[in-house]
């Protein structure tokens, strides 16, 4: 299976930093968040090659750069082809002719630090008919603290940061496709020059066409921003001890 990391895009989140270098070379524990994700990805048999959606600019090609003569380290193949700004489903196109000879495609989007079992949920995936599978959670450590309040207003007591139980599934930017779905990315290609991956497609899918993988208790950050990563801290720590480190 080739998987595509999703590094392009303006990083708007994340400026003024952002503004000279991509969201994807955000340093974290001394490296850029995009070489975690590659080191992850490398440990897993499945994944056989890495293709990267960079911007079409210097800042895209600031991710190039990097990993230029590093191939070496890696099983998995490295590919890079440019984003040109037609959205996110419009960026798989660009890997049309990569992912010709695929039954499918594992897809990450390059703010998102996970632990989830690749291998796990690649075997889902197959095992069923679905054209899609998204990562997902149940649940969601809080920010901030909470409080209990009677009727007369009176604190009951505190409760710092828990761990809430989500109404609906939180859906992760981390995706399992079959190649098919690029049939339908050229469906609507016909009609508008960017597709959005969510709105344009995933939304029209016909019902039961999705499968959803949860990741349980293993920890999810979106890193659109130097502030998201400094206050995050701990359970980045905690998420490259137990996947990411590389010996």
């Amino acid at each position: 299976m080739k998987a595509i990391i999703n590094a392009g895009g303006k990083g708007t989140r994340g400026w003024p930093l952002t503004t000279y270098i991509p969201k994807s070379m955000l340093p974290v524990h001394g490296k850029p968040l995009i070489e975690h994700i590659v080191n992850y990805m490398n440990k897993f048999k499945e994944i056989t090659e890495i293709i990267f959606i960079i911007d079409d600019s210097e800042l895209g090609e600031q991710v190039s750069n990097f990993f230029d003569g590093k191939e070496t380290k890696y099983r998995v193949k490295l590919t890079f082809r440019k984003d040109k700004q037609e959205d996110t489903g419009g960026a798989i196109l660009q890997c049309q002719k990569d992912l010709k000879s695929e039954k499918d495609f594992l897809l990450w989007f390059s703010d998102n630090l996970c632990n989830l079992n690749i291998s796990e949920m690649i075997k889902k995936f197959r095992d069923t008919d679905c054209v899609g599978c998204v990562a997902t959670r149940r649940k969601k450590p809080e920010e901030t603290g909470f409080a209990k309040i009677e009727s007369n207003d009176l604190i009951v007591s505190f409760v710092e940061k828990p761990i809430s139980e989500l109404p609906l599934p939180e859906a992760l930017g981390i995706y399992a496709f079959k190649t098919t779905i690029l049939k339908d990315l050229k469906k609507v290609r016909k009609t508008k020059l960017r597709i959005n991956l969510s709105s344009d497609i995933i939304q029209n899918l016909p019902k039961y066409s999705m499968l959803s993988y949860d990741i349980g208790d293993r920890l999810w950050l979106d890193l659109e921003s130097q502030n998201k990563i400094t206050r995050n801290d701990e359970p980045i720590k905690k998420i490259l001890k137990s996947t990411y480190s590389r010996k």
